[in-house]
Order: structure tokens, then sequence, then C-alpha cells
């Protein structure tokens, strides 16, 4: 903000000490503050979602681009178990497609310690080829597959393996090489069972009575050999319709079996999606679609599957591209476990989006159940197209917490797009895929980091609200992480207000403690302390990112006065806003990106909306309530709630007004999204004990503490 349009916040803000009375001055303002903060906007002020925004750490701002010689781009991407990416590559080597393969470190730039500079490369049989997917097994070896060019002029499946280092196999196939020698035949998929064992899907072609495609699967031992246990000599074919039949992606089930998803071309013109579901030795499974395979049509036109995936629930989610009304759109189609549409997604089974605009290349699903989507678009006509990615909710509308609308684009220099999409073991996603340089003339590697999680206190960055403590007596912080478990830290003193937050960017929350105008942040990206002189004693700590950078900023609020420490800037902005006696409650009730500041006066909500140019007032609640703000029905928004002598009370953007019981009246109320699914679930601690009403799991309760610990997430009750 500049000062201009600070000094009269200061001025609109003082005006509501008696915020009853909207006089015609204060209307004047207001509208004189809707051209100053659009002045505001022009000048490039930060815009970040509270999940879906990029990640700092990857790369620069969140992405990063390497390999522009003459065409390399990503196909696939796999991890590593010390967070490294693995990535297959379609590459030009002197005039010739080879299979290509690189390694990135976990901060997104190139390991020299892989191959020759993180690259490797190798043409199979002296012709094109192509690498389509890549694949990590349990002893760190890398598998590529993908089509290999025969002597006799047709296509074969190629499977090559490499060492950790980038250092060719032998002990595999034929030198480290595997080529399917089937008639003429394409690999555009694979995956490794839990046994070892490698799967690839594709098609053949049949030249029999004429020329077309059929489903191909093949699965190999652990050292290249044709499983014989599987179809036929360890291949299996499926028709369908006698049409060409082509499978773009597969996933393998928990109990074993194999969902390959493609495309059906009914004519030249029109086809369809086109699911099977093999058993594990390779034969149709009788009790999904009708005899183990099924087909979806979106509008009578060309519909092309790409990507496939099975939820926790045991539900398959197939992405791809369906030709519209209005041209070429993302396609996306959920079925149960047997095969049927699933109602419960967009009531028919089947969702359609226009972004990304040009069809859905890969997708994944998160552990709730939301799918993510990605391929290439524009968020305004005169954009370039770059990488795209949107989320959805589990019943097939967009995600408004993810980026606010649901849809995420990263710009490159020039045309790019996501081929593969990979959630990262703690919950970041990673998409890849390629970029065109204009300035080189080249196309060259891509890729993007994004934070999914918007959880208070998540210290291990999966999502989920950790159940924690800080502990007065010894200065010590307990930590029940979801996904890294139990630890214990000892940082600060029993005096000192806890004010956890990710204040690096990393997705996690960092420890930290306020003290006496002091500030002490023990980072988790580094495991540094930072120490910041900034407030005075008897503050209260107002920590939030009020400028939408995915920073926490260090603020503090003293006698109706707001002061904020910019994180990209470290600038310090003072704005008057409320009483000394207000309760603060920054939240980002309009879903922006940026938190508002906001306070609660006896049952009334007073919030600054910079985004509408508007201060809302709202009367909920009375004068003991204790207030909370979090959003309790997953639509990006915070909700205004308080907890009255065991009663909660929520007025929510999107389901109206509750009141639920659930607690007792010196019971500590807190608010997190303990299950994952991206809604804030209502929780008390009592005395070392935790009670939740989880939104997706219902009621739940843990021993964790004692009576007189801190929990957390609600670190600072006023």
């Amino acid at each position: 903000m500049n000062s201009k349009f600070n000094s009269y916040f200061v001025s609109l803000a003082k005006e509501i000490t008696q915020p009853q009375i909207f006089s015609a001055r204060f209307i004047r303002k207001a509208f004189y503050l809707a051209v100053l903060s659009c002045l505001a906007l022009l000048t490039g002020s930060a815009q970040a979602a509270p999940a879906g925004r990029e990640d700092f750490t990857f790369g620069v701002y969140g992405k990063t681009t390497a390999n522009f010689t003459s065409y390399d781009a990503i196909t696939d991407i796999a991890f590593q178990p010390d967070g490294k990416i693995v990535a297959s590559k379609l590459v030009i080597v002197n005039g010739a497609n080879d299979f290509g393969v690189s390694r990135f470190n976990a901060d997104g730039s190139l390991d020299q310690s892989f191959g020759s500079g993180g690259n490797a490369t190798i043409n199979v049989l002296n012709g094109q080829d192509y690498a389509y997917s890549v694949a990590v097994q349990l002893d760190g070896k890398i598998v590529i597959s993908g089509s290999v060019d025969s002597p006799q002029g047709f296509f074969r499946t190629g499977i090559v393996r490499y060492n950790s280092n980038g250092t060719l196999d032998t002990t595999f196939g034929n030198g480290g090489k595997v080529v399917i020698e089937t008639e003429s035949n394409q690999a555009n998929a694979m995956a490794i069972q839990p046994d070892g064992k490698i799967v690839v899907a594709g098609h053949t072609t049949d030249f029999t009575g004429g020329t077309r495609a059929n489903f191909l699967v093949v699965r190999c031992n652990a050292n290249g050999t044709l499983d014989n246990s599987f179809g036929s000599g360890g291949t299996v074919i499926t028709d369908f319709f006698t049409a060409n039949d082509v499978a773009y992606d597969l996933a393998l089930q928990t109990d074993g079996k194999i969902v390959v998803a493609g495309t059906t071309w009914l004519d030249t013109k029109a086809g369809n999606f086109a699911i099977v579901r093999y058993n594990n030795n390779g034969s149709l499974d009788a009790s999904f679609g009708s005899a183990g395979k099924l087909t979806t049509d979106f509008f009578s036109n060309l519909d092309d599957a790409r990507a496939v995936a099975v939820q926790v629930n045991g539900k398959i989610v197939v992405g791809g591209s369906a030709f519209g009304p209005n041209g070429k759109v993302s396609a996306i189609a959920r079925y149960n476990a047997d095969g049927s549409l699933d109602n419960g997604f967009d009531a028919d089974g089947k969702v359609t989006s226009n972004f990304p605009q040009l069809g859905i290349n890969d997708l994944t699903v998160q552990a709730n159940n939301k799918i993510i989507g990605g391929g290439t678009g524009k968020l305004l006509p005169t954009d370039e197209y770059s990488f795209a990615v949107a989320r959805f909710n589990e019943n097939g509308t967009p995600d408004l917490t993810f980026d606010y609308d649901g849809r995420e684009s990263t710009y490159f220099d020039g045309y790019s797009v996501v081929n593969a999409l990979a959630l990262q073991p703690d919950g970041k996603l990673v998409a890849a895929g390629s970029a065109f340089e204009p300035n080189l003339g080249a196309t060259g590697n891509a890729l993007a980091r994004y934070i999914l999680t918007n959880a208070a206190a998540d210290f291990d960055g999966d999502n989920r609200t950790d159940v924690s403590v800080f502990r007065p007596a010894d200065g010590t912080w307990y930590l029940s992480q979801s996904s890294l478990g139990f630890s214990a830290t000892q940082f600060g003193i029993s005096s000192d207000v806890i004010t956890p937050a990710d204040f690096d960017g990393d997705g996690k929350a960092d420890i930290a403690v306020f003290r006496n105008g002091i500030w002490y942040i023990l980072q988790s990206l580094n495991n540094q302390v930072r120490v910041v002189q900034f407030g005075q004693a008897g503050d209260v700590p107002v920590v939030a990112d009020y400028d939408g950078d995915g920073l926490a900023n260090i603020a503090v609020f003293r006698a109706g006065v707001w002061y904020i420490l910019d994180s990209a800037t470290n600038e310090s902005r003072t704005i008057q806003f409320g009483l000394a006696s207000d309760k603060p409650v920054p939240a980002d009730y309009d879903r922006d990106g940026d938190v508002d500041i906001a306070v609660y006066r006896e049952g009334f909500w007073y919030i600054f909306q910079p985004s509408f140019q508007t201060v809302a007032l709202a009367q909920f609640g009375n004068a003991t309530d204790i207030p909370i703000a979090a959003d309790f029905d997953g639509d990006g928004k915070a909700d205004q709630a308080v907890f009255r002598n065991g009663t909660w009370y929520l007025n929510r953007s999107q389901n109206g007004i509750t009141a639920v019981q659930f607690g007792e009246a010196s019971d500590i109320p807190l608010a997190g999204d303990f299950d994952g699914d991206d809604v804030n679930d209502i929780a008390v601690y009592r005395s070392g004990n935790w009670y939740f009403l989880n939104s997706m799991n219902g009621f739940s309760s843990v021993q964790f503490g004692t009576t007189n610990d801190r929990p957390l997430p609600d670190f600072y009750q006023p």
C-alpha cells in the first residue's frame, strides 16, 4: 500500500469506531479507497492462494527449466526416497529421437551426480525412440519405457533400466535393454508392482484384414524376462468393437488388479473413453463393466482418455478431453468399483471443464479424494498457453480453495504444457512437461512445484493440522505429526506467546514464539533460528499472510493499531483499525488470498476487505463468546464462528448458520483441518485430551498433552 492509500485507510478505519452509523462521508471515502486500491493493484501487489501456490523453495519462484538444446520434453516423473525427481523425456540428439532420462534435486536443480550433468540418453535399436514413462524401484534403480523403432520398420515396446548413478544396469534384459518382440506395438504407460514386476500398457497393431490397433498390456519379471504367469506368455491383447483402441495410462489397485484407460475410435471422427480391468494374472475382471470392459461417451464426438488414477476409496478416475459444442475441453469421468458411472460425481459421473483448455494430459488424486488435472491453458485470451493445473472436489465441482477459483497457471517464456503430475510424499504437487524458449528457438524441460496445504499448525506439510502442544513448564513443543510422527523440540520459555506459522514458504508451519517485542522463529526450511525485533511487550501477535505471497507476516495488534512487517520488502505498515478492547480475528473472508484485517467487538465482526473495497459488518455472537475465524464449509472463505459454554455457533458462507453442542464451558476451542479434506474441523482441548468432530470422519479423540499445556493451532485466544 502506498502512503496515500494508507492515510485514507486510517481515516476510514477510525470512522468505524462507531460502526453502526454509515454516513455519506463514509461512503465517499469508501469509493475513494476503491480507486486507490485499484491503483495499488496495478503496481503489482502479490497474490497467492492458500492452496495451489507455487513453492518458492523450488527453482526460481516455484519453477525451473533445463536442457534447451534442440528438443527435450519431459513425459513422466517419479520420486526417489531422498526427494529427487526422475523424469523420462523425449529427446532429439543429432536429428534422432532417443530415450532420455534426467534427475533433478529436491530444489529443482539438475543433479550433476547423475549421468552426464544430470542427463542420460540411449538409442535402443539405432532408430527413432520415444520414452513415455518412468518408475523408480525400491532399490533405487530407474526404469524407462516407451516405443523403439525396429530395423524392420515396426515400433516395439522398449524398456531400459539404469543404476541410480545414471549408468545402464547390465543385469537387466540384454545389456540393460528389453524389446518386446510381438507384432508392431508401442508402450505409453508403465507401473511397477510391489513384487517388482513391471507392467506396461499401450497398443499393438493387427494387420489381419486391415490395419487396426488393440490394447496391449505386457508384464515382465524384475530381470526383464516376460512373465509367463500373465496372459499369454506375458502379454494380453484386448479389442473394443473391432475399432482402433489405444491404451494411454494404467493404475494398480491395492488388490493387485490392473486398470488400463485409453481411447476406442468408433470412426475417424468419433471416439470414447475406454477402460479395462484385469485380474493379477491378466484375465479380464468379469466384475467390472461388461466382462471387464466399458466405454464412456461425452458429446457423441471424439473423447480421448489420457490418464487414470484410483482413489483411496476404490473409485476410478479417468481424465482426458472431449469435443463439445464449443470445441475441445477437459473431461473427467469417475466410476464405482464395479465400473458403473458414479452419480455422486456431478450427478452423472462426468465432468467437463474449459481449463486446461486442450484437455487433461495427466491427473492425480489426493488422499482426501480431490482430483488434480494438468495440461495447457490460459486464464486470459491474451495470455500465452502455459502450465495449467485444476483441482476438483470429490463431487466434481471446481475446488475454490485451490487458487480461489480451482485453477492455477504457471507462465514460462513461451508455449508450455504439463505432461505429468505427481504428489510428493510430503503432499506437494510437481508438474512437469516442456516449454518453448523463443530466444533460443528450442524446447526444454519445465517443472513447477505447488504447495497444496492450507491447514493451520501443519508441521510436516501434508495438508493436515497436527495434534501439538506447547508446555510452558519446560518450554518444549510436543508434536504428533500426521505424517512424520512424534517429535519434541525445546524452544521458548513459559511466558512466551506461541506463534507457529509458515514464515519461510516451504508449506510447513515453523515453531515460533513472541517475547517482549522479539520474535524467535525456528525455520523448518533450514532449521535455523531467525530473530526479529518487531513490536513491544503487551502486544498481541497476529501472524497471517496479509500480502498473499505465501509467507506469514510478522504482525502485532496494539490498542486498535495493526503493525505489519512485509515479508518481501521487510518494510512495516501501520494501520489503525478497531479499538483497544477489540479482539483481532484476521482471516481471508473474501477468498482473494490476502488475509483481511478484522476485529470482533461484543458480538460484531468488522472486516476490511481490500479486494472488494469495503468494510464488512456482521452481528454474530455476544460479548462473552470466543470468536474463531476458519473455513468450515470448504469454499475458501473464512467463516464467522463463536464458542459459548460448550456450544459452537457457525455462520458458514455456503451452508448457513448452525449450532453444534460439542465440548464443555471450560474447554479450549480449536479449529483445524485434522483430516486433510480442506475443511476445518471443530475440536476442543480438555486437560490433555483432544476431541474432534471431523468433517470427513466424524467424532474421534486422542490423549496428547497435560492439563497446563497450550494446544495448537489456536495459539492465541483473545
